[in-house]
């Protein structure tokens, strides 16, 4: 979980995160570090399937948009922000944030490539 306080209200706001291959998968932020523990505990259970998935002989692409198409509903309450994160000369860079699953697989496999 990440923890943020809005500058100008002090209002304190949590959000999930998990990293997998080169991804960073986040949820919406929150207030409610309840809901932001639960979000982080669908985030790693989908962590858990695509390395599943994986194991199982599927691409990593393949894992992800399964797993994505399959958990949808539950998903999209979470409004997930997805970027690449690689390194480069010893620091990492960031990709800008996307919601869409593809978009940030493209930008992956590019940057992979």
């Amino acid at each position: 979980l990440s923890r943020s306080v809005d500058a100008k209200s002090k209002v304190v706001f949590y959000s999930a995160k998990i990293a997998l291959s080169n991804l960073r998968f986040r949820s919406k932020s929150t207030s409610d570090i309840q809901l932001a523990i639960d979000y982080h505990i669908i985030l790693l259970q989908v962590r858990e399937a695509i390395k599943s998935a994986m194991a199982q002989g599927a691409s990593f692409d393949d894992a992800c948009t399964g797993e994505f198409e399959s958990r949808a509903p539950e998903l999209k309450e979470l409004n997930i922000g997805i970027c690449v994160l690689t390194r480069f000369c010893g620091r990492q860079v960031v990709a800008p944030v996307t919601s869409s699953l593809q978009e940030a697989l493209d930008r992956r496999r590019r940057l992979l490539a």
